[in-house]
């Protein structure tokens, strides 16, 4: 669609789905660029409507960060406001016949408004919304890369740390500065949030991380196993929007 005419569009079939990428612009480390969200979502969208027949929109590239914000340079806006910005943008293309959307999501924070959004779009019956987030689709594929036996994932974050970084690498290594690896773990957590007693008792990133990173240790990060959770997206996305496009009974 970025590339694409408004008469292109019209003669295309509004029965394609229409894939919205959502990123963030946010701290990721000593070691990777504050667009990183949006760079992965944006490659993984561009791979899929190459390959299909789906219709990418632009990248919404500012999201809920507000817990990363005392690191500089971190956009963020509320998650009401993101919400609202969304349904706007959807009900747009839903005027010109697109009623199938595909939020291509590549950041944790986004994910409550975009659910959200999903549902009370179909309330009405108008536009059906799936929300698709690339590390929640190839979580088992991360821990069987990535994690070692009985330490499961859900142990660990999952910023700016090898999983993210490598699939980073694998579209362009040019954007990640290896030199700066090490600094990024050793003044980074393994976890996300700080808990007692099985609550949360820290939220903001700064609080137990100082690098803004947390999860895997940088020193596994690996382009080629970046390629191949890069590949396990993509295929999972495809396999989406097919199912998507023939799925007529949502209304």
């Amino acid at each position: 669609m970025v590339t694409r005419t408004w008469e292109d569009l019209e003669k295309g079939s509004s029965e394609e789905p229409f894939l919205l990428p959502v990123g963030s612009f946010e701290q990721h480390g000593y070691h990777a660029p504050l667009a990183t969200d949006s760079i992965i979502v944006k490659a993984l969208a561009d791979s899929v409507t190459s390959k299909t027949n789906a219709i990418r929109g632009p990248c919404v590239p500012v999201g809920v960060s507000d817990y990363h914000g005392s690191f500089t340079g971190t956009l963020w806006v509320p998650p009401a406001t993101l919400k609202r910005y969304l349904k706007e943008i959807v009900g747009s293309m839903g005027e010109h016949g697109f009623d199938k959307i595909i939020f291509v999501n590549g950041h944790g924070g986004n994910q409550g408004s975009l659910h959200e959004l999903s549902r009370d779009l179909r309330k009405n019956k108008d536009i059906y919304a799936l929300v698709w987030t690339w590390f929640r689709a190839v979580s088992d594929l991360i821990e069987d890369l990535f994690d070692q036996p009985g330490y499961p994932s859900d142990n660990y974050g999952l910023h700016a740390d090898a999983v993210e970084t490598s699939v980073l690498m694998a579209i362009d290594e040019k954007l990640v500065d290896q030199s700066k690896f090490k600094k990024s773990s050793e003044n980074g957590s393994e976890k996300w949030y700080k808990f007692k007693e099985g609550a949360v008792s820290r939220y903001t990133v700064d609080s137990f991380s100082e690098s803004g990173v947390a999860g895997r240790d940088l020193k596994h990060a690996d382009p080629e196993k970046g390629e191949v959770l890069l590949e396990r997206s993509e295929e999972k996305l495809s396999n989406l929007v097919e199912w998507v496009k023939n799925d007529n009974e949502w209304r």
